[in-house]
């Protein structure tokens, strides 16, 4: 999945997808030949999850 996709699916800004990658929460992403990031599908669900965890407790990351 792009991070266009993972982004407009589980409602989560590209900045905060990226943020997540830079600081370890979530695995480094392969790119594309296009530089594109390839996110896989376990990833992007791991996303969703830590960004709606963050949402109910009130945590800023």
């Amino acid at each position: 999945m792009t991070i266009t996709e993972v982004s407009q699916k589980f409602d989560i800004s590209q900045d905060t997808l990226r943020y997540y990658e830079r600081v370890g929460l979530i695995p480094r992403v392969n790119r594309n030949k296009s530089g594109i990031r390839d996110i896989p599908r376990k990833t992007a669900i791991g996303s969703n999850l830590l960004n709606v965890c963050a949402v109910q407790v009130y945590i800023h990351i």
